[in-house]
């Protein structure tokens, strides 16, 4: 169980007529030993915060070095990602309008779009 800090005063809900708190969350033994820290994150579309949790894990972490990744640039030929990414510039396409100007559009809608998924290749 992770309890709240009881003199820090940190908020989850907040309505018209008051505010609370999560005193608890509860998990296992094992995930609150390896918490490294808690807060609290704004989420979209609801009155309440969402609690994150961050947590030490033990995995092996490769470094390869100073490389440039490459692209295989065969998937280019393929029709099936071709049709795609077709699909997907049209409806990027028609979402710039709604921006000011060409690198917001870009930054925001075209770097976050995950429709653009290709699953011709593992």
């Amino acid at each position: 169980m992770l309890r709240a800090d009881p003199v820090t005063t940190v908020f989850t809900h907040f309505s018209p007529v008051g505010v609370s708190r999560s005193d608890r969350i509860y998990t296992t033994k094992e995930m609150s030993d390896k918490k490294i820290s808690a807060g609290t994150v704004a989420a979209a579309f609801t009155d309440h915060l969402s609690v994150a949790m961050r947590l030490s894990v033990n995995v092996l972490i490769v470094r390869r070095g100073k490389r440039f990744w490459k692209m295989n640039t065969s998937i280019l030929s393929e029709e099936v990602f071709k049709k795609s990414l077709q699909q997907t510039w049209a409806v990027w396409r028609q979402q710039r309008r709604f921006y000011p100007d060409w690198p917001m559009w870009w930054g925001r809608y075209t770097k976050t779009d995950s429709s653009f998924l290709y699953s011709g290749r593992a």
